[in-house]
């Protein structure tokens, strides 16, 4: 703080000179304004070393009111200044998320359209409707309506994610029997297993019988489940799914016995995108969505996800759900099952 005993004679000083007075706040802050108004005044100042302060100069008057000097402060507000900077940066790419998901959204609606059509007649071509075809003819029409359906599988888990991500995905809870809806899955992947002489292997647990969820999309996680641990068995394989009562959960696991996964590639589980075959190697098709929408479907669901891996031995994917209880209610109350040590990831709300 600098005092002078009488006003007129500290406003007749040049200030920008006088000591214990920086310039930057005398230029910037008008300290002649401050003792001609008596209002305070502050800024902001990035110094030389990239710190950044925030400064005031506060009339101080005497007890007769006359301002008689100045109070300067500053304070150093760089770490604030980064935090909001990061708030901000946030909320741009939250934006911008929201935005993609959007346009996903509606891009994938407007594909399956025309999509579903191309489908549909390739099929009454397939089915002969329209008249004979020939074996090469017969083989083209297959083959676009195999495509198509690849690509329209591709579209919808598109379409699932950019929900999810929008907030748009929403779950339609009814009860149904668990044994019955595992038996539907298997029987739709049965002709995909014996291609390669798989047998799919279903163990309900003796306590379980119905369960409260979204029936269609507990489907979804069983298909791309067991879809996933056919693609990567051995000939002659077994994959298991086991269901099991845990409290007032349902932990469904699907086993395998076929090439594992190396601990360097089981980082890409679980995101959009990521698959553990490289790509130029096409051995394994598929487009890295189905485990990242098991994940956020069950989540959704206020359960967890888990797996074990090991190289040459096989795989365990697994979940666990309330049976009877909504998400929210079960999302405060769900903890992780496993030890931190375990050869596991754990994913859970």
């Amino acid at each position: 703080m600098r005092t002078r005993p009488d006003l007129e004679e500290a406003m007749k000083v040049n200030l920008i000179e006088a000591p214990g007075l920086t310039y930057y706040l005398v230029k910037r802050l008008h300290f002649e304004e401050i003792f001609a108004t008596g209002k305070k005044k502050s800024d902001e100042h990035v110094a030389q070393d990239g710190s950044i302060w925030f400064v005031q100069a506060i009339p101080v008057p005497d007890e007769n009111g006359k301002i008689i000097g100045i109070l300067q402060t500053w304070r150093d507000i760089t770490e604030r200044k980064r935090v909001e900077k990061l708030l901000q940066e946030k909320q741009i790419a939250e934006v911008a998320n929201r935005t993609k998901s959007e346009f996903l959204a509606n891009m994938s609606h407007e594909l399956r359209t025309p999509l579903n059509s191309i489908i549909g007649f390739s099929d009454l071509l397939s089915d002969k409707v329209y008249g004979e075809l020939n074996q090469k003819q017969t083989r083209a029409v297959g083959n676009i309506s195999k495509s198509g359906k690849h690509l329209l599988k591709l579209i919808n888990d598109i379409l699932d994610i950019s929900k999810v991500e929008a907030g748009k995905f929403e779950l339609d809870y009814k009860e149904f029997e668990l044994a019955s809806s595992l038996d539907a899955i298997k029987n739709l992947l049965v002709p995909i297993a014996d291609r390669k002489n798989i047998e799919i292997e279903i163990d309900v647990d003796k306590d379980l019988s119905s369960i409260r969820a979204d029936e269609s999309r507990f489907a979804q996680i069983i298909y791309n489940l067991v879809d996933n641990a056919i693609k990567f068995s051995h000939e002659n394989g077994l994959v298991s799914v086991i269901a099991r009562k845990k409290g007032d959960l349902v932990e469904i696991m699907v086993k395998d016995n076929g090439i594992g996964i190396k601990p360097e590639d089981q980082h890409k589980l679980f995101k959009p995108f990521s698959q553990i075959d490289p790509f130029s190697s096409k051995k394994f098709q598929g487009t890295g969505l189905g485990l990242s929408l098991v994940k956020q479907i069950v989540e959704l669901h206020g359960g967890y996800v888990w797996y074990r891996s090991k190289i040459g031995e096989g795989s365990t994917f697994a979940f666990a759900i309330p049976i009877n209880e909504d998400s929210r209610k079960a999302r405060n109350r769900i903890t992780n099952p496993f030890d931190d040590t375990e050869t596991a990831e754990t994913t859970k709300l």
